[in-house]
């Protein structure tokens, strides 16, 4: 089955679990888990300079990750926007380029690689 065919199915299960108008960020973010090769999903929302927002997530692991890119002010998703660009990153690489997100990233997930996929219009 086609690749969107799967995500519109996804979108629809996940509405079922996830009903309310508002819930609409997490149910995005569970679609994608669910058709895409990845364990958890986080969708975040940037807009004017230096504003970012966390606005939804597949499950509690990728939220706290997320999270814990913004309190340590670096990390793949930062960076992802920053250059416009994807940022896929092992475990080596998130050690070496993001420390402090990686000191916390490993003492609180077990996340140990990710990829940010900037979306601009």
């Amino acid at each position: 089955m086609p690749l969107v065919e799967n995500f519109h199915r996804a979108l629809a299960e996940a509405a079922t679990e996830l009903p309310d108008a508002e819930l609409l960020p997490e149910r995005l973010a569970r679609a994608c888990a669910r058709v895409l090769p990845v364990d958890g999903a986080g969708i975040c929302l940037f807009f004017l300079s230096d504003r970012r927002l966390p606005l939804g997530s597949s499950d509690a692991e990728s939220a706290e990750a997320e999270r814990l890119q913004f309190t340590s002010g670096e990390g793949p998703c930062l960076a992802a926007h920053a250059a416009g660009e994807p940022v896929l990153a092992d475990e080596a690489a998130i050690r070496a380029r993001w420390p402090g997100f990686y000191d916390s990233l490993v003492a609180r997930t077990r996340i140990r690689s990710t990829i940010s996929l900037p979306l601009r219009d």
